[in-house]
């Protein structure tokens, strides 16, 4: 009775261990780990909270579309693959081939409040200047706040300063872009779509550092010879100095020269483009080179180099042209006219 009892005992033992070992196998499997069954739930506002009925919910790799609801709710069962989530995307109801916002299903999308607006809310948005307060806080790439940045609604008066953390708001519309300004940093333009994007937090802006040796070639203010244009011609005729062996040879036109008007006003790299002969070339480049400081370029409220291209005019007087015959040099002419 007793090896009977024994023998049993170690039956029920061997078989509690066969199971448990199962099911830790189980809960460690590959498949385990990589999906997971989950209870979705997604809301769909416009950012003047209106809920947004019939929006389109597509999951790539499956033929299944959820729409949300009256209370732009869209509620359904998906098995998310950890390792690889799949894309998905919302679509508007009277945009079903235009994607309005895209994200991967993982953990953190469910639960989720979404802002969008659909195009025919933004046209009336723009219609009647619409504004809506937005928060957003100004850093360095690496997340070191920016105090003292400058964020204004362009095209308008509205304007403010971020405080001693980045941290700033304002009322932006539709309508004109929003333009960030901080010390050593170049300027950002950006929509008011991903502040709207992200109501409940102030959304934030990464400013990049400027780059000291970039050239423009456009900007709002260009740079200018002291006194102006008319005064830039006084001075080529006051200094430029006409070669003799080019008076000689009746050669006259214009050289193009391309420089840099450096931040401090003053000329880099002189540069012929466009060319005479050679003693002409480098009288225009000695000219150029003899200017005094310029006035420097001004794009958006910082001074930058510019690359900056003048023509400089060799022109004879009367009494200064040779008399013309076979042997003159002219300007451009075919090798088989010249003798």
């Amino acid at each position: 009775m007793k090896k009977r009892l024994l023998s049993l005992t170690k039956t029920i033992a061997f078989l509690f261990l066969g199971i448990t070992i199962f099911f830790i196998h189980a809960q460690g499997s590959p498949a385990h780990a990589q999906h997971k069954n989950d209870e979705f739930r997604l809301t769909i506002l416009s950012s003047t909270l209106v809920p947004q009925k019939g929006m389109i919910l597509q999951i790539t790799g499956t033929n299944k579309k959820y729409e949300s609801d009256e209370n732009g709710v869209i509620a359904f069962s998906y098995r998310i693959n950890q390792e690889k989530p799949q894309p998905a995307s919302l679509f508007f109801p009277d945009e079903p081939d235009k994607a309005a916002y895209s994200f991967h299903m993982t953990d953190s999308i469910n639960g989720q409040t979404l802002y969008l607006d659909s195009p025919k809310e933004i046209a009336a948005y723009k219609q009647n200047s619409v504004t809506q307060r937005i928060e957003g806080i100004v850093q360095t790439q690496e997340g070191e706040p920016l105090p003292g940045a400058i964020v204004a609604i362009q095209g308008t008066n509205r304007k403010t300063i971020s405080d001693e953390i980045g941290l700033f708001a304002i009322d932006a519309d539709f309508n004109h872009p929003i333009v960030i300004r901080a010390e050593g940093m170049k300027n950002r333009s950006m929509t008011i779509y991903p502040f709207l994007h992200h109501p409940k937090e102030a959304y934030p802006v990464y400013m990049a550092p400027k780059d000291t040796t970039q050239i423009y070639t456009t900007a709002e203010q260009i740079p200018q010879f002291p006194g102006g244009m008319k005064s830039f011609l006084d001075y080529q005729r006051e200094h430029l100095i006409y070669p003799s062996e080019a008076k000689a040879a009746g050669i006259e036109g214009v050289v193009v020269v391309r420089f840099i008007v450096e931040k401090d006003g003053s000329i880099t790299d002189p540069t012929v483009i466009r060319g005479l002969e050679a003693t002409i070339d480098s009288a225009a480049l000695s000219v150029i080179k003899a200017m005094p400081q310029w006035i420097p370029a001004v794009d958006r409220g910082d001074t930058v180099r510019y690359r900056y291209s003048v023509p400089i005019q060799f022109k004879l007087k009367e009494t200064e042209r040779p008399e013309k015959t076979s042997e003159r040099i002219t300007q451009n002419a075919p090798m088989s006219q010249k003798k």
